[in-house]
């Protein structure tokens, strides 16, 4: 299950990244002051690479709140909804079997509980023993 979330967040981040590439739109004014920064300096760059120097500080800035957003939502998902399905799914199973195998005992268990009950039966026999030889030194005393 988290290695499905993994793969959606990773999807997800790459579709942004495909955004950005499309377009260098921003309401951030500092990529205004930035890009004014940049062409004032006209004669050290080319404009384009002003314009896109100016627009990734923006782009990772960005890419780092969505991240941090996406990842919160994506947890609360996880914990509150597909954990609680998952959880169900996994004691129910099909025809509400699941349940009745979390009730079954393990065969180590079943093992162990073969030898306990083999030394409960022997105890129980010396302890008869034990009684009758009490009683036949009792009796022949």
């Amino acid at each position: 299950m988290i290695e499905k979330m993994k793969g959606k967040s990773m999807k997800w981040v790459k579709e942004i990244v495909e955004m950005e590439k499309l377009t260098d739109y921003t309401c951030n004014l500092e990529f205004e002051t930035n890009w004014k920064k940049f062409m004032a300096q006209k004669d050290v760059f080319l404009s384009k690479r002003m314009r896109l120097v100016a627009y990734w500080s923006i782009v990772q800035r960005r890419l780092v709140d969505s991240m941090a957003l996406h990842l919160q939502l994506s947890v609360h998902r996880l914990v509150n909804e597909n954990l609680e399905r998952e959880l169900v799914s996994q004691i129910m199973g099909s025809n509400e079997n699941g349940l009745m195998r979390m009730l079954e005992e393990s065969p180590s268990v079943a093992s162990k509980r073969a030898k306990l009950d083999g030394s409960i039966k022997k105890l129980k026999e010396c302890k008869e023993i034990l009684a009758q030889i009490m009683d036949r030194n009792h009796d022949q005393s």
